[in-house]
């Protein structure tokens, strides 16, 4: 999972802004509407402020179909 958040941070940095990291990731992620990467990518600004702890990301993206391989 630690490498799915990693990714995850490098789509939201590598973007301009979070709309355009949502559209990447809704490329990418054929399973998940705009709607719901922008969900994903904000669980992951929560992440990274401190709101949310590695644990509840983990589950949060599990619920979004996010696997660890």
């Amino acid at each position: 999972m630690k490498q799915i958040i990693a990714d995850l941070k490098v789509i939201l940095s590598n973007s301009e802004g979070l709309e355009a990291a949502a559209k990447e990731l809704s490329k990418s992620e054929k399973r998940l509407s705009k709607k719901a990467a922008t969900n994903v990518l904000r669980d992951v600004q929560d992440f990274e402020a401190g709101v949310i702890d590695e644990s509840q990301l983990s589950l949060y993206l599990i619920q979004h179909g996010f696997r660890i391989h």
